[in-house]
């Protein structure tokens, strides 16, 4: 649908064609013979050479809106690729957060090692958790990175809170160890993310918009 308004001239032109196509030949049909002043009007006309000229201008038409929209998507894409580099670091760090939410989910049980997608040290399931464990550490110097960052630097306030919320929770894995009952931590976190990602994307799409 998002194109449809480009589309709707070609959607008018085919129909006109189809009904002068009808038109025409049941025209045809009925003045065989010549039989009033009507059909011998009729006979005169040349309705197939009008019939052609219009294909023809519906073949110009097409490549018209053709390229209108191959303009138009090049624009978008543009568009896209200039906003994405601009929010390069907050597209990052949901890219990071779902990474260690993964590594959380594998420890306590939620996912299978294998479904992560960096490689594990093969072994036993206590040696799988230790190696996750050591990784899910790192998040602590992460978030002490992005701690930095919100003191220094200044954030788009369609999501700087939910930003806030979601660096403040990445502290909860600071004593995680893998236990069944540790599952609330991981979800909540994983609430904080989404909760970062709705913002997010609706400010991009507007920088997005805005930019076309």
């Amino acid at each position: 649908m998002k194109y449809a308004k480009n589309w709707w001239p070609l959607v008018f032109g085919m129909i006109s064609i189809i009904t002068l196509s009808v038109l025409g030949l049941w025209a045809d049909l009925q003045c065989r013979p010549i039989s009033s002043s009507l059909c011998s009007a009729w006979s005169k006309l040349s309705w197939e050479t009008v019939l052609a000229g219009a294909i023809g201008l519906m073949g110009g038409l097409f490549v018209i809106v053709s390229t209108r929209m191959t303009i138009s998507h090049e624009r978008e894409h543009s568009a896209q690729t200039i906003v994405d580099q601009n929010l390069f670091l907050y597209l990052e760090i949901v890219a990071e957060s779902r990474r260690y939410l993964d590594l959380a989910k594998a420890l306590t049980g939620l996912i299978h090692f294998e479904q992560l997608d960096e490689d594990i040290t093969e072994g036993s399931i206590t040696e799988q958790k230790v190696d996750v464990r050591q990784r899910l550490k790192t998040i602590e110097e992460y978030r002490y990175h992005l701690l930095n960052y919100l003191q220094n630097e200044q954030v788009p306030f369609s999501f700087a809170t939910e930003l806030q919320s979601l660096v403040k929770d990445m502290g909860l894995f600071d004593e995680i160890t893998g236990e069944p009952n540790e599952v609330g931590v991981v979800e909540l976190f994983e609430l904080s993310i989404i909760a970062f990602e709705r913002p997010l994307a609706r400010y991009r799409q507007r920088l997005i918009k805005a930019r076309r």
